[in-house]
């Protein structure tokens, strides 16, 4: 996927902080990425947004009266192939692998947003694939399906037509 696609893409964005929000914001229109962005600052907003569909969620770490981990897990429920990349301003390299292996899909430091970019790239890339991926699986799927009625299908046919076979003889006799 090509982030100037043919449509701006979807960004929720759960941030305490309305200037860090229009930073963000702001960031993306002048790096070339198009985008319409939500802002969130409470779980009642973020309950509310994930009713929508989204391409992306970019979320600070630390938003008072929320919790990280706990909105990670309502948004990969609720989105499972949505990419969410965590941008804060302080998070420890031990706790950003661990929410890496509970599902966010990349971080970057609010102090280096130039990295921002090509992250949003790379975990729209990736769903993309991942989508393209479950959608061949599923086709495979459906074909070996086919496949196996078909079979069954010819075996019955074939008893179908050794018993006609059999009755005939018996008849003949």
């Amino acid at each position: 996927i090509d982030v100037a696609m043919d449509r701006p893409l979807n960004i929720l964005v759960i941030e305490d902080l309305e200037a860090d929000f229009l930073l963000v914001e702001r960031y993306l229109h002048q790096h070339g990425i198009a985008a319409e962005c939500r802002h969130v600052a409470s779980d009642a907003e973020l309950d509310s947004a994930l009713q929508g569909e989204w391409d992306l969620v970019l979320s600070d770490y630390t938003v008072p009266g929320m919790d990280f981990r706990e909105n990670l897990q309502r948004i990969l429920a609720r989105l499972p192939a949505t990419p969410v990349i965590m941008v804060s301003g302080s998070v420890g390299e031990e706790t950003a692998v661990d929410l890496l292996r509970l599902g966010l899909t990349d971080f970057v430091l609010k102090d280096r947003l130039a990295r921002l970019p090509a992250s949003i790239r790379r975990a729209l890339d990736e769903a993309a694939e991942h989508r393209a991926r479950k959608l061949a699986e599923q086709a495979l799927r459906a074909s070996q399906a086919a496949a196996l009625e078909d079979q069954s299908r010819a075996r019955m046919a074939a008893l179908n037509l050794m018993d006609d076979a059999v009755a005939a003889r018996a008849r003949a006799e």
